[in-house]
């Protein structure tokens, strides 16, 4: 999954980068972001639950996650 996902993405340039990218990949997108079959499409870490609105008064906004590798 690492490999795959982060590291055909992104060329660590030590291993002070490399251990940087591992905690953001883990603790900001893999266990809050990304879903995981093993578990009903859910998260590790459950997702903030937002009040109904309508989609007109929404207004969506990305937020990168490893520089820009992945959003949410």
């Amino acid at each position: 999954m690492i490999k795959r996902e982060l590291l055909a993405q992104v060329i660590p340039l030590n291993q002070k980068h490399l251990h940087k990218l591992l905690q953001e990949n883990i603790e900001e997108y893999y266990n809050t972001d990304r879903t995981h079959q093993g578990i009903n499409c859910g998260t590790p870490i459950p997702s903030v639950t937002y009040i109904p609105t309508a989609i007109e008064d929404t207004k969506l906004e990305a937020t990168p996650v490893l520089n820009g590798l992945y959003h949410t």
